[in-house]
């Protein structure tokens, strides 16, 4: 009986300790040099967003078992040429995505603020 309960326990954990999980850092940094002419007069500038949106964010997934994941995602806009937060309101942390949710065989459920093709086009 001893040996049972062992060998379960052995087995327990060795599932436990297969589960794999990831995070995963990343961003852009996208800032732009050149010349603005307003009122006939040339000025230098350096300025945030030439192409893109700079941004930051963090990645994450922790497998579950049995083919279900749980995933996060947390992203950050901000201003290459100032340091300050891009993406209004003010003061919200993470403003351009957030959230958590759970992924398998169904397809994907997201739990917070999501982003869509949509926001590509909209300014």
């Amino acid at each position: 009986m001893k040996k049972n309960l062992i060998a379960l326990a052995v087995l327990a954990a060795s599932g436990a300790v297969s589960a794999q999980s990831s995070l995963t850092i990343y961003g852009i940094a996208d800032v732009w040099f050149g010349g603005v002419k307003a009122n006939g007069v040339t000025n230098t500038v350096v300025e945030s967003g030439g192409v893109s949106q700079s941004r930051f964010g963090f990645k994450g997934t922790e497998d579950l078992g049995n083919g279900l994941k749980a995933n996060f995602v947390l992203e950050q806009g901000f201003n290459i040429d100032t340091g300050s937060q891009a993406n209004l309101p003010a003061g919200q942390a993470f403003s351009r995505q957030s959230y958590v949710g759970f992924s398998g065989g169904f397809g994907e459920v997201r739990l917070g603020k999501t982003m869509s093709p949509f926001d590509d086009i909209n300014p």
